[in-house]
């Protein structure tokens, strides 16, 4: 079907980043990315060394998590679905930001109609 993954290691041969395109270029699929701690973290919570998530059609979706460098979950955000760009006449964005013991930090839940 042409997809592909696509695997980033580091000088010392370590695996940085793994992504998947579909057959026509988008990321889909399956995504993982570690950030070395010799390294500035692109978050504004310098404790995540890893994210953790998936995209449809080149877009973040479901569920991602952000991970310190032992592993250790220190959020997940939820992405809801891919903007499909149709004819459809309402998108749903739904964002649900929690901690490690997976209490909820903060929700929106907003319905934007297109015209």
């Amino acid at each position: 079907d042409g997809a592909r993954i696509v695997r980033f290691f580091d000088a010392g041969g370590t695996l940085r980043e793994e992504a998947s395109f579909a057959a026509d270029g988008p990321l889909d699929g399956p995504f993982w990315r570690r950030f070395p701690a010799v390294e500035p973290s692109p978050f504004a919570d310098a404790r995540i060394r890893q994210e953790r998530g998936a995209h449809a059609g080149g877009q973040p979706v479901g569920i991602w998590t952000f991970l310190d460098d032992d592993g250790q979950v220190l959020r997940t955000v939820d992405r809801g679905v891919a903007f499909r760009g149709d004819d459809d006449g309402a998108v749903a964005v739904v964002t649900r930001v929690r901690d490690r013991g997976g209490a909820e930090l903060a929700s929106s839940d907003e319905h934007y109609l297109r015209s």
